[in-house]
Order: C-alpha cells, then sequence, then structure tokens
C-alpha cells in the first residue's frame, strides 16, 4: 500500500476576505500550515501546496507547485479550484491523493486518515473520490450551538 500524497490547493485570489486567506492566522499559526499538518498527521508524504504565493509559503518551509496561467474563474492568469485540482492529480507521484484547501484550519489528521482509510475500501466498488463534508446536527442549530458539528466520511 503507498503513501498518499498531500496536497494544500492555496492558490486564488482571497477577493472576498481581502487578505491571501492563507496565510490568515489560527491560533498564531498560518491556515496554509495547520492544512499541511493535517495532511502530515493523516499519513501524506509529501506534502505540497498547489498554486499560492510561492515565496511566502517557501518561507513557511512548503514545497510549491505553481498554478498553470491562463484564463479562468478567477479572472486573467488564475486557472480556478478546478483546473488547480487537475493539476495536483496529474502532478501527484501516488495512485492516493488528498487535496485540501488552505481554509480548512479543523481539518485533522484523523480526518484525513478517515478519508484515506475509505478510499481504499471503497476501491473495489471502483469509488473515485471519498469526500468529507461537515454537517451542523439539527437539534444544535436550535439551540444555537454552532460549533457542534460531525464529521462524514463517504
Amino acid at each position: 500500500m503507498t503513501v498518499p500524497t498531500g496536497v494544500v490547493l492555496a492558490g486564488g485570489a482571497s477577493s472576498r476576505m481581502g487578505t491571501d486567506k492563507a496565510f490568515v492566522e489560527i491560533a498564531g499559526r498560518p491556515m496554509v500550515l495547520l492544512v499541511a499538518d493535517a495532511l502530515r498527521a493523516g499519513g501524506c508524504d509529501p506534502v505540497s501546496c498547489q498554486g499560492g504565493d510561492r515565496e511566502r509559503l517557501e518561507r513557511l518551509g512548503l514545497a510549491v507547485r505553481a498554478d498553470p496561467v491562463e484564463a479562468g474563474r478567477g479572472g486573467p492568469g488564475r486557472p480556478g479550484p478546478v483546473r488547480a485540482i487537475a493539476e495536483a492529480l496529474t502532478a501527484a507521484a501516488t495512485p492516493t491523493v488528498v487535496i485540501a484547501a488552505c481554509d480548512l484550519p479543523g481539518l485533522t489528521g484523523e480526518v484525513v486518515a478517515a478519508l484515506v482509510f475509505d478510499s481504499r475500501r471503497q476501491q473495489l466498488g471502483h469509488r473515485d473520490a471519498a469526500v468529507a463534508g461537515v454537517e451542523v446536527e439539527p437539534a444544535a442549530d436550535r439551540a444555537g450551538h454552532r460549533d457542534r458539528q460531525r464529521v462524514t466520511v463517504g
């Protein structure tokens, strides 16, 4: 069984946020590092970034693969997330690739490991992807507890 490759999607304009969201700090650490750490903790090796500010990402110790320059959803010269995912999959040296957006600071190694396990378990069913989603429990919503969440894999 091969070790999965981990990829953090770090490109994009972050236009709604007004600053590069990859470098927004949560508990004193840039979100991009929190996501990369979760991928590593979940068993991914290597872990790199697809797109983003190469100089700043490399200063954080992250390897970076540049996004292709073309007109796309993100505007001139920005390919958009679908093309970035395709590039990451094409460049991966392993058959299993875990791709996560840089703005998922709550991602954990346990969730990543569960995704990898589920994707391998489902290979006999010819499933191409395992997706983690976060669902807010309805009872928690009515009670006003926004932080009670459940991770589903499948």
